[in-house]
């Protein structure tokens, strides 16, 4: 257990046979946000673990081993089905936002790398306004790694957020963190679109019950291809394959 831990408790941990990760479970969105960017500064990057990204750690166990320190977190509700104690999902569309209102109130500076130009402008004039005395910059996702690290070298972030969707934002992570691997790290996927309002989340109840994958995939049927993983994960789930052992 490292220092970071003893400070925030978490609620329990779950470490897999396959895939040979340990998720985090945490007591809350708040909890979480500390463990990431609270009085201390720290290292690492947060991945949020789901149904589909754990079929694919199954299925290449190496996918992600390139990340130093990785931090994987229950964003999916389906990872909830591994604890016994009564533990709530981390959304990771919600928790970078309170990992900006961290960075905000402990002077930290911020760097937002992904989505189109235009996106990543909107969310520069939103973060702006929710985070006014926030030192940040976003970026788009179509710049070179070189353009990134100078982006980084002249600025020296405490937070990267990288907005590329999985498992390309994870690549790029593993590639930064080589070169600049004083800060923390966090892919955020599609947050830029939903914070912007180019993609509409699903209503309360939806979240509520854990079937967000549902609306998604109400609104779009072509979704369907991609939660076919979802059959394979329940398969995984209920044959023992994860081997999860608590902690």
């Amino acid at each position: 257990m490292n220092k970071h831990q003893r400070h925030h408790s978490p609620l329990q941990s779950v470490s897999f046979v396959k895939p040979a990760i340990g998720v985090t479970y945490f007591k809350s969105l708040d909890e979480a946000a500390d463990f990431a960017f609270g009085t201390q500064r720290h290292q690492g990057a947060f991945i949020a673990m789901n149904a589909e990204k754990m079929v694919s750690l199954y299925q290449d166990p190496s996918l992600f081993s390139k990340i130093r320190n990785p931090i994987y977190y229950p964003d999916g509700s389906s990872m909830l089905w591994f604890v016994s104690k009564r533990s709530p999902r981390i959304p990771g569309v919600e928790l970078w936002l309170h990992i900006l209102e961290r960075s905000q109130l402990h002077g930290g500076k911020v760097l937002v790398i992904g989505a189109t130009a235009d996106v990543s402008k909107d969310t520069e004039e939103r973060i702006g306004k929710m985070a006014p005395n926030l030192t940040y910059r976003c970026v788009d996702g179509f710049r070179s790694e070189d353009a990134y690290f100078e982006l980084m070298e002249g600025m020296k972030p405490d937070v990267v957020f990288v907005a590329m969707g999985s498992p390309r934002q994870e690549i790029l992570i593993a590639r930064l963190q080589v070169r600049w691997p004083d800060c923390f790290y966090m892919g955020v996927g599609g947050s830029l679109d939903v914070l912007t309002g180019n993609v509409v989340r699903a209503p309360e109840i939806y979240r509520q019950f854990g079937i967000e994958f549902l609306y998604r995939l109400l609104k779009e049927p072509r979704r369907i291809f991609r939660q076919r993983r979802l059959l394979v994960f329940v398969y995984l789930f209920l044959s023992g394959k994860f081997g999860p052992r608590l902690v």
